[in-house]
C-alpha cells in the first residue's frame, strides 16, 4: 500500500494541478495481483479531477533481480469542472533492484480517457527496511508530465 503526493502539468489545459494517490495491490498466486489506486488532484484555473482505477496483473522473472509485468485496468474519473469519462488502461513495464535496497522501474502505459494518451514513466524506491520504502517517480506524455514522491509499506 502506498501514499504518493502528485504534481501535474496538463498542457491542454494550461493548467497545473496536484493532489493525493493511493494504491495498492494483492498477489493472488505467483504472477497473478490485483491493484488499484484512487487519485484526487485540484489545481489552478479550476481544472481538477478524481479517478478510482481497479485492475489485474501478471510478473513474470526476467533474471534474478528484475522482472517484467503487465496491467489492465478500468478507470473512471470525475472532473471538477463537470462530467467524466471512464474506460480501459493499459501499461507493460520492467521493475527490479539495481543494488540492495533500491529499486527502480520503467513503465509504458495506455490510456483511453479524454482523447486518449501513451505516458512513459519512470521511478524508484528506497527501502529502509523489507516493509517501508520512500518512493519517486517521473511521467512523460503528449498532454502531460508528472512527478510524485511519496511512501510504500508492504504488508
Amino acid at each position: 500500500m502506498g501514499l504518493r503526493y502528485l504534481s501535474q502539468n496538463l498542457d491542454d489545459f494550461d493548467c497545473n494541478q496536484d493532489g493525493l494517490v493511493l494504491d495498492a495491490s494483492i498477489t493472488l498466486t505467483d504472477g497473478f495481483y490485483v491493484t488499484g489506486d484512487y487519485t484526487d488532484v485540484s489545481g489552478d484555473k479550476g481544472c481538477g479531477s478524481s479517478t478510482l482505477k481497479a485492475g489485474m496483473g501478471y510478473r513474470h522473472p526476467w533474471d534474478d533481480y528484475w522482472h517484467m509485468y503487465g496491467v489492465v485496468s478500468f478507470a473512471d474519473s470525475d472532473y471538477d469542472g463537470g462530467g467524466g469519462d471512464s474506460g480501459p488502461v493499459a501499461a507493460a513495464g520492467l521493475r527490479g533492484y539495481l543494488r540492495q535496497g533500491l529499486e527502480g522501474y520503467v513503465e509504458l502505459e495506455h490510456s483511453t480517457l479524454g482523447d486518449g494518451d501513451l505516458t512513459a514513466s519512470l521511478g524508484g524506491a528506497y527501502h529502509f527496511t523489507r516493509a517501508f520504502a520512500l518512493t519517486g517517480d517521473v511521467g512523460f506524455s503528449g498532454d502531460q508530465n508528472s512527478l510524485a514522491l511519496g511512501a510504500r509499506y508492504h504488508f
